[in-house]
């Protein structure tokens, strides 16, 4: 969810104390008591968890025209705290308050408007950006990286995550680091790109930078090749529930890269991924079920794990799908869906598939 971060440096030590300080205040009419009261429902702070009443004291201030509160009430129904999730409730608050001159509800507002109006989005948040707002000075970087409201300009995304890294927005840190190892909107640095990366996995423990240092050190990205430093940092990302870093983490089993091979370790990693339907895991599983890779072989299970990734439009899986139908793998032999599939993929610029067209596919 988009939370405006309400209880900034936290509360009093004695909490108890604090909560009946504030209560005392509330039933004075300080409107500033009032809305931390319902954040300390909210959070359970000094008090027990009460959303019901947090919604409801929360609600009562917005309706006072209380600005911070039209915002957080906006949160409360987008998230559905204390109250039924309305989208479009939480949408007519942001947009009041918005209106009213506070950031924090034109940066959600922009996020809301990526679904439905992405030039409204940009605008907005190139509005904020110009205000210096560092949220939107990352999230415009990214509008201009992947051309959201906006043409795509590799360079202007850049130069945005630059000056967003420098003023410490770890997410900018990181897709900086990413635009120096692409070579995206600057020449290619890939020491630079390395050094970034792990710093920003050193200090924070920022768990996607810990993920992509271990991809810097598996295939030697401004850094020598290690194999068991890219393991272990798979492992950490993992174990935090990276679903990337745990798929890596399969191969690497499998391979025995970085760690002595565990065939048996890297399916069940695999099949756990598989079950939370990560798409790339049930292609990966029907190639470990293919190849009896830490269980025995079972080609009709490779061939619907292989059918599932195709009918996604993936190539590889299209071409392999193919490749099952020709040779009835487990399937039926049916070569005209064979020809259907080696066309599709040779379409899509896949060479093997378009050696196999050329050959008619052999009878």
């Amino acid at each position: 969810g988009n939370d405006p971060d309400p209880l900034g440096g936290g509360v009093d030590k004695d909490e108890k104390k604090a909560f009946e300080l504030i209560k005392n205040l509330v039933e004075k009419g300080d409107n500033v008591a009032q809305y931390i009261l319902s954040l300390t429902y909210e959070l359970g702070k000094g008090v027990d968890k009460d959303e019901i009443k947090a919604f409801k004291l929360m609600e009562a201030l917005a309706e006072k025209g209380y600005l911070d509160a039209q915002l957080r009430l906006g949160y409360y129904y987008e998230e559905g705290i204390g109250i039924k999730i309305n989208k479009l409730k939480a949408f007519e608050l942001y947009k009041i308050a918005a209106e009213k001159g506070d950031n924090n509800a034109q940066y959600v507002l922009s996020l809301m408007y990526e679904v439905k109006d992405e030039e409204k989005a940009f605008k907005l948040i190139k509005d904020l950006a110009g205000k210096e707002y560092l949220k939107a000075q990352f999230r415009l970087g990214y509008y201009y990286e992947e051309g959201i409201g906006t043409e795509i300009n590799k360079s202007k995304a850049f130069e945005l995550y630059k000056i967003a890294a420098e003023k410490g927005n770890d997410d900018a840190r990181f897709n900086l680091s990413l635009c120096y190892a692409l070579g995206n909107g600057v020449d290619k640095d890939e020491r630079n790109a390395f050094k970034l990366m792990k710093d920003l996995a050193a200090e924070k423990e920022y768990l996607k930078a810990q993920f992509q240092l271990g991809c810097y050190y598996d295939t030697g990205i401004g850094t020598e090749i290690n194999k068991s430093k890219a393991f272990e940092l798979y492992k950490i990302a993992a174990e935090k529930g990276n679903d990337d870093a745990q798929f890596n983490l399969s191969i690497c089993y499998a391979l025995g890269d970085g760690v002595d091979k565990d065939k048996k370790r890297a399916f069940e990693l695999i099949n756990d991924l598989a079950e939370k339907e990560y798409l790339k895991a049930q292609f990966q599983l029907g190639c470990y079920y293919l190849k009896g890779i830490g269980t025995e072989i079972n080609k009709s299970k490779a061939f619907e794990l292989c059918k599932i990734f195709a009918e996604k439009g993936h190539i590889i899986a299209q071409y392999k799908l193919a490749y099952y139908y020709n040779k009835g793998i487990g399937t039926e032999i049916n070569k005209s869906k064979a020809f259907e599939l080696y066309k599709i993929a040779a379409e899509k610029g896949n060479n093997d598939a378009l050696y196999n067209l050329s050959l008619k596919i052999e009878k």
